[in-house]
């Protein structure tokens, strides 16, 4: 017995078509890994199968009473006055258990019952109605991007309680370990189509370069065929020249035209065949080679280049038993930092220890402040991409934010490096950025990091809103990135993937 069954579904955006011609069962207990591309559907699946969105065409049979924790936490007007104990006996009748599995689970104690929903931290709510979930214990739970705003215990925990669900739960998360620990099943969206692989994430990695590699045999398979007909071609090309010089030597010795005529017609029949089947060759292996790579191209992700520092190693921070002061607040205390151009540091801690505030102060942004014994030692130059991709105005189009970061490059440059993080068409690239997705906006954000003159990257949370191929890239980026970076991040598949020179807590 099925818990939910789509029978040749269409699901849209507006006028975009996400998924085509789509049929797929879910069963009891299992745990799937849905992903895909920024933009192609996930989210919009899994409102589908928790019925807030009905397909465009198709049917979909739900068989039970799915329970939805989406990426980002919408509250209205009237849910952000109530108390977070009114809202929970609203929602079971049990509600007030959730402050225990909060405590356990995420060893978390902030989220009294006393407090405004309003008044949580999108870490402390995407906490709260996880933990709800887990009480409320559907026999399907859908989960887009559960990990965003949670920190590593958070995480870990979560990972935990997944495994021993027993019920059937769907995941979207960019984090591979994620994925790995907690799912049996991936499927992909892709093309409009749902593709389905057995394994977790690491076993569908494999099988998607396993794919990879066969349309690349095929295609050059398809390229040796193409010059097979060309060379054809060239032999019966050969072959009619020397019918018509054939012919000017019949005419020049007097042989009579009916005996010219005779060999004549019987090579240009046999030259005409040949050139025709040559031809009919080469179109149906140009045809086919033309949608092997469509299809190679659909498997394209970022070109991340973030550029090489100088090779000279030099001090970028240094500060000794400091603090981060807020609007005449101390956020953060007896904190001592070093980082040359050749470090790449990992700042951990809990939700609230600070990173974030550290990470502006070291960026000079307004309002914070590092106070020290010392004076400070700061980087002249830094680039800053928080959560929220604040660098980004909304007013202004894609190009205008990588040409504002790239003043020296011209048109067909920046371009280019649009193109490598998927900007690639004219309306992309004149796009305002409040129109872009919040991955679009990260792949923005990045892009303006690989032009910009720096000398200290600070990326906060950086791997929130990408799609897992795009965090594969920006890994590889990372790796062979030569300058001082801090990255503050819970994803525990990035974190795993980084050769850190530093990893430092924050209490």
């Amino acid at each position: 017995m099925y818990l939910v069954h789509a029978d040749d579904i269409q699901l849209t955006a507006g006028t975009k078509i996400l998924l085509s011609h789509v049929s797929f069962s879910l069963q009891p207990k299992e745990k799937i890994g849905l992903v895909g591309k920024n933009g192609t559907g996930k989210s919009t699946l899994l409102k589908t199968i928790s019925q807030q969105k009905r397909p465009r065409k198709g049917e979909i049979d739900v068989q039970t009473n799915p329970y939805y924790v989406p990426q980002e936490i919408e509250l209205s007007p009237r849910d952000k006055e109530k108390l977070v104990i009114s809202y929970l006996l609203e929602q079971h009748e049990e509600g007030w258990n959730v402050f225990y599995l909060i405590e356990k689970l995420f060893d978390y104690h902030a989220i009294t019952a006393e407090k405004q929903l309003g008044h949580l931290s999108g870490g402390e709510l995407k906490m709260l109605f996880l933990a709800l979930a887990l009480l409320i214990e559907p026999e399907l739970l859908l989960l887009d991007e559960p990990t965003n705003h949670l920190d590593t215990v958070a995480t870990t925990a979560l990972i935990k309680a997944i495994k021993e669900y027993r019920h059937a739960v769907v995941v979207i998360s960019h984090d591979s370990y994620f994925l790995d620990e907690t799912v049996q099943r991936i499927f992909e969206i892709r093309d409009q189509k749902l593709h389905k692989f057995t394994g977790n994430y690491s076993s569908f990695v494999l099988q998607k370069r396993h794919e990879r590699e066969v349309l690349i045999r095929k295609a050059r398979v398809h390229e040796k065929e193409i010059a097979s007909s060309k060379a054809r071609k060239q032999q019966v090309s050969e072959r009619i020249m020397r019918r018509e010089a054939d012919e000017k030597k019949y005419a020049s010795k007097g042989v009579p035209k009916i005996m010219r005529g005779f060999f004549i017609d019987k090579a240009g029949r046999s030259t005409t065949n040949d050139m025709a089947k040559a031809k009919q060759a080469e179109q149906a292996q140009k045809a086919e080679l033309q949608e092997i790579r469509e299809q190679l191209k659909k498997t394209q992700t970022l070109n991340i280049e973030l550029g090489t520092a100088d090779t000279q190693v030099y001090s970028l921070v240094d500060i000794e038993q400091a603090t981060v002061v807020a609007d005449t607040v101390k956020i953060v205390e007896n904190i001592t930092l070093r980082v040359t151009n050749e470090d790449t540091i990992l700042l951990k801690g809990r939700n609230g220890s600070g990173k974030s505030s550290l990470l502006k102060a070291i960026h000079q942004s307004s309002q914070y402040q590092l106070q020290s014994l010392h004076k400070p030692i700061l980087p002249k130059r830094s680039l800053y991409i928080d959560q929220h991709y604040s660098l980004i105005d909304p007013d202004k189009t894609v190009m205008t934010h990588i040409a504002q970061e790239a003043p020296t490059h011209d048109y067909e440059e920046l371009r280019k490096v649009l193109g490598n993080f998927l900007f690639t068409t004219d309306l992309q690239v004149n796009a305002l950025a409040q129109t872009l997705s919040g991955g679009e906006k990260a792949r923005l954000a990045i892009a303006m990091a690989s032009v910009s003159p720096r000398t200290l990257l600070l990326l906060d949370e950086p791997t929130n809103n990408l799609d897992t191929e795009s965090v594969d890239e920006l890994i590889l980026a990372l790796q062979t990135y030569v300058g001082g970076v801090i990255i503050v991040s819970h994803d525990l598949g990035f974190i795993k993937s980084i050769a850190w020179t530093q990893q430092i807590e924050l209490p």
